[in-house]
């Protein structure tokens, strides 16, 4: 009975430094690739003679982008696998899938991963995550006890197999908070630069040369994709609408296609879905605001409550039983 339980440890230590060890691959590969995105984007700044999108920008300071250490480490994952399964670098360990599901399309393009994360990277990944998940649970319950051990490795297992999904929802909700904060200023700087005599491109130029947001990222990449001829300014502005959830977005970008197609007027429209969409952003601050006393009420009751009944009633109890 020892000699299998120190083989069961042994085995889920040697996964555990497994996965910790390509943990510490992939976010130092990602970090360098990131940086080498950074120098190329920069490059191009100074051939263009524009200032560059990345010296001169507005750094943000993102970081994981919403998503907490471990989910953006999953989401790294998963596209890490979706590569190496492209390039047959990396073995498969389900069999290719041979429909994708349109609510996995869905959730990735909200998640704006759609060009760097495949549904067969994603099983895998998910499959990976929650061997990892399992391997850990069975280690920390060995130490006590093997139902112990089963227990955590199932519960581990249920963690791993729903982390990328959670993370693909915590990066669509802090995309769509991020583009509630970052799309009146955009349509600010339209309007304001249309007003100036410069052209919609031109002043999409000014608002992306200037702002290093996921917004402004994104038009930029769409203006260099029109630019060049690959696709056309309408369907390129209607595919970034569409990896956002927000109808005023959506909205604006249609108002856009209209005007420029038809010739009207657009800089007074973008100045009123600007003061529209700061009024929204404001009342939804407000509303989170006031959602915060009713949050507490959880953990002030579920933490307080208890240790103030133990204070009030502790000694008539303690008498009760010594009168006893």
């Amino acid at each position: 009975m020892v000699v299998a339980t120190q083989t069961v440890l042994a085995v889920a230590a040697c996964l555990c430094a497994a996965v910790a060890g390509s943990c510490a691959w992939s976010l130092a590969d990602e970090r360098s690739q990131k940086r080498r995105r950074q120098d190329v984007l920069m490059a191009l700044g100074d051939l263009g003679g524009s200032g560059g999108s990345g010296g001169s920008a507005l750094s943000e300071g993102e970081g994981s982008e919403g998503t907490g250490a471990l989910r953006a480490w999953a989401l790294v994952l998963a596209e890490r696998t979706s590569r190496g399964i492209e390039v047959g670098r990396m073995r498969r360990l389900l069999p290719r899938s041979a429909a994708v599901p349109d609510r996995f399309l869905r959730n990735v393009a909200l998640a704006g991963s759609q060009d760097d994360l495949s549904y067969d990277g994603y099983r895998e990944a998910r499959l990976r995550l929650a061997g990892a998940g399992a391997a850990v649970g069975a280690l920390g319950g060995a130490m006590f006890s093997g139902e112990l051990a089963a227990l955590l490795a199932g519960a581990g297992a249920i963690f791993g197999w729903r982390l990328l999904s959670g993370a693909l929802k915590a990066r669509a909700a802090w995309r769509a908070h991020d583009l509630e904060r970052r799309l009146p200023e955009m349509l600010d700087v339209l309007a304001m630069g249309m007003r100036s005599g410069l052209s919609f491109d031109g002043a999409l130029s000014l608002y992306d040369r200037y702002f290093d947001t996921a917004l402004a990222r994104a038009f930029r990449s769409a203006q260099r994709q029109w630019s060049c001829g690959l696709v056309r300014r309408e369907e390129a502005l209607r595919a970034i609408a569409a990896t956002y959830d927000s109808f005023l977005f959506r909205r604006v970008v249609d108002n856009v296609v209209r005007s420029l197609r038809f010739g009207t007027a657009l800089t007074d429209g973008l100045e009123d879905v600007a003061r529209e969409a700061r009024a929204e952003h404001k009342a939804h601050r407000q509303e989170r605001v006031a959602k915060v006393p009713i949050k507490m009420m959880m953990p002030t009751g579920a933490l307080m409550l208890p240790a103030m009944l133990i204070l009030v009633l502790g000694p008539v109890l303690l008498e009760l039983a010594g009168s006893l």
